[in-house]
């Protein structure tokens, strides 16, 4: 018997409800010798997972493909460990049997009406898929605890390379904007991945059409930052500086092409935007996915008091702190 779950636990509400929906999953799972990998497809997509997929834990010889990337980055003076520190420190526990991996549309169509003076256009990731990918991880990880199943991740986003294992478990390819481009939803998906200690059968890689001779988002990049097919320079990318503390002493490159970003303050979709395979994807995400408006009043954030940015914005933002959008705004303003 196949146990597929009509409810989740919930984030909140009274005991009662919240003791029903664990005394549900208990029994129904009791009556199967084992929990299957369907059963635990069909909780996290009952947890607001559009995407799922298994796959194995990496042997250091199947991650060369990663390393090589991280190592072309770094001879062109890219520091991961002072940007993204997980990028040369991630590693999966020794306890790992299999890794879940999730994902969830963040699509959304640009606002029909034209900016305002006062407004500047931040990237669609930014307008709340960290709360909400938080959200269904707690909702995911309730449901695997009641099944007894353990877990060897935080709540948060994932410190591994997720490309690359939702490309392992199955879920797309590597376009060549460096991105994982899904047949569903395009490149427009927040990744995560939950290793667990129990082993399910894993998801075999697939084969995609993948991006053939097309090289739009190449050619769209406004500094070069894709330099050839399949490799981004971080330095050069409009959305490496908007999230990270690098020095904006090396943002000389956006300075030089502000005008072709138009009026972006944080966050970047060009390359996304010009993708054939993404212009097929028109399935809006959910409301809780869309809490800011991707036009917003920049000056409105920067004029917030510390407290008051961090309490309502710094988690939308993917932990972007203030000072980081006044360095931006001073940026696209041509500001030294």
């Amino acid at each position: 018997m196949r146990f597929t779950p009509n409810v989740v636990p919930v984030e909140s509400g009274d005991y009662k409800s919240r003791n029903s929906v664990v005394y549900y999953i208990s029994t129904r799972a009791q009556e199967t010798d084992m929990v299957s990998k369907e059963t635990l497809k069909d909780l996290a997509i009952e947890a607001g997972f559009d995407l799922v997929g298994f796959t194995t834990p990496p042997t250091r010889e199947e991650t060369v493909e990663y390393s090589l990337e991280i190592d072309e980055r770094k001879s062109r003076g890219f520091k991961p460990r002072e940007s993204y520190p997980w990028m040369e420190s991630w590693r999966i526990p020794d306890e790992t049997r299999s890794i879940v991996v999730l994902g969830f549309n963040y699509y959304q169509e640009l606002p029909e009406e034209p900016l305002l003076d006062s407004e500047l256009l931040i990237a669609r990731y930014l307008t709340g898929s960290c709360p909400a990918l938080i959200s269904r991880l707690k909702k995911f990880h309730r449901s695997l605890e009641v099944l007894g199943i353990k877990v060897l991740s935080h709540i948060g986003p994932s410190e591994l390379p997720l490309k690359w294992l939702a490309k392992r478990a199955g879920l797309g390819w590597i376009g060549k904007n460096s991105l994982l481009l899904t047949e569903e939803y395009g490149s427009w998906v927040i990744w995560d991945a939950v290793p667990l200690m129990e082993e399910f059968p894993p998801d075999e890689p697939k084969e995609f059409a993948g991006c053939g001779d097309c090289d739009e988002c190449v050619r769209a990049c406004p500094t070069s930052a894709i330099y050839e097919p399949y490799k981004l320079d971080p330095l050069r990318c409009f959305t490496y500086f908007s999230e990270t503390l690098a020095s904006m002493d090396g943002a000389w490159p956006i300075r030089q092409a502000r005008e072709a970003f138009g009026r972006r303050i944080l966050g970047c979709d060009i390359c996304q935007d010009v993708c054939p395979h993404n212009r097929h994807v028109n399935k809006s995400c959910t409301s809780d996915v869309a809490r800011l408006p991707l036009h917003i009043d920049a000056s409105t954030l920067i004029n917030l008091d510390e407290d008051t940015f961090e309490n309502l914005y710094r988690l939308m933002l993917w932990g972007i702190p203030k000072r980081r959008v006044q360095e931006m705004l001073d940026l696209m303003h041509g500001r030294p």
